[in-house]
C-alpha cells in the first residue's frame, strides 16, 4: 500500500532542485570572493612594483 503524499510537504523531485540551487549558489560566492582577490592581488602588486615599497599584512 503506497502512502499518500502530505500536500504540504515539496516533493522529491522540487527538494533536489532546491539543494542544487544551495549548492550553485554557494559556489558563485566562492568564485566570487576568489575572483576579487585575485584582482585586489593584482591591483596590490602594481602598486608595490611602481612604488617600490612592499605592502606588509598579518603577522610576518
Amino acid at each position: 500500500m503506497a502512502v499518500p503524499e502530505d500536500p504540504d510537504q515539496p516533493s522529491a523531485k522540487r527538494k533536489g532542485r532546491a539543494g542544487i540551487v544551495i549548492v550553485a549558489i554557494v559556489l558563485v560566492i566562492i568564485v566570487t570572493i576568489f575572483v576579487g582577490y585575485n584582482i585586489w592581488h593584482v591591483d596590490t602588486l602594481e602598486e608595490e612594483q611602481a612604488t617600490g615599497v612592499k605592502e606588509v599584512n598579518g603577522l610576518s
